[in-house]
């Protein structure tokens, strides 16, 4: 295992990455909340143990190496998050920072026990796939929630958890994933999308919309009341595309009780 330090940076690579594309320092810098002098400065170090291939003006990319063991920490944080959720009970809200803390200290074997004891789960509580053992993840088939049209009904797939205030507000609505939806309108003059979540009707602005993904025409297993998060959710959805942060691109087969 790396340091926490470097596991942190192969982490953050791995969750910004766009295919054919390197991660610019100051994206780093944001999502690390590092000055962008420190960032060049481990970028370089971290490309001299081949870790990254790092140039000037070009931004950051994992190298195969270095993508291995960012998807491993992924692993370890989502199978992490699920655990603290699903076992210990903690909200949606707070199994994200939990899992910061552990996700350095937890051995491999100790995550692989985990992983049997939840069932083997394909996503974390907000949604985002966990990779198996191989790096693999399932394709995604869902679609920023912002994109739909008026009058679609879906179900909301995964919810951001990087901006913990609007993750709280978004729980508070029962914006959870599982959660069954209809987008009511769209408001021209600001984007913002009005929908009917169970016997509400919530108003969100577009920034807060492009937070949320959805899924049409599936079947949801889990509970989808606010303040819980699936135990094992499923869909029949297409699979197609990758999850957040590309990681390894090779989907797993379909499963006929997989998730989107």
């Amino acid at each position: 295992m790396h340091s926490p330090t470097v596991e942190n940076y192969l982490k953050a690579l791995y969750l910004l990455a766009v295919p054919g594309r390197g991660v610019s320092t100051s994206r780093l810098a944001s999502r690390l909340e590092i000055r962008a002098a420190s960032v060049t400065h481990m970028l370089r170090r971290l490309a001299d143990a081949r870790l990254v291939a790092y140039e000037r003006y070009r931004g950051a990319t994992l190298t195969p190496e270095g993508e291995r063991a960012a998807t491993a920490v992924v692993r370890r944080h989502r199978i992490l998050e699920q655990f603290l959720h699903r076992m210990c009970g903690l909200p949606l809200d707070q199994v994200h920072l939990e899992a910061e803390k552990l996700e350095h200290a937890a051995s491999d074997a100790f995550v692989d026990a985990l992983d049997r004891l939840l069932g083997h789960p394909v996503l974390d509580p907000h949604g985002d796939p966990i990779p198996d053992r191989t790096g693999r993840v399932r394709g995604d088939a869902s679609h920023p929630l912002d994109e739909l049209e008026a009058g679609t009904v879906a179900v909301v797939s995964r919810v951001e958890d990087s901006r913990l205030e609007a993750l709280r507000h978004l729980v508070s609505l029962g914006l959870v994933p599982g959660a069954r939806i209809t987008l009511l309108r769209r408001l021209e003059f600001d984007g913002s999308v009005e929908l009917q979540v169970g016997r509400t009707r919530v108003v969100l602005s577009r920034e807060l919309a492009r937070t949320l993904r959805v899924a049409r025409n599936v079947t949801y297993r889990g509970r989808a009341a606010a303040g819980d998060a699936p135990g094992t959710p499923e869909a029949g959805a297409a699979r197609q595309g990758s999850s957040r942060g590309p990681g390894p691109r090779k989907p797993a087969p379909p499963d006929p009780e997989g998730r989107p």
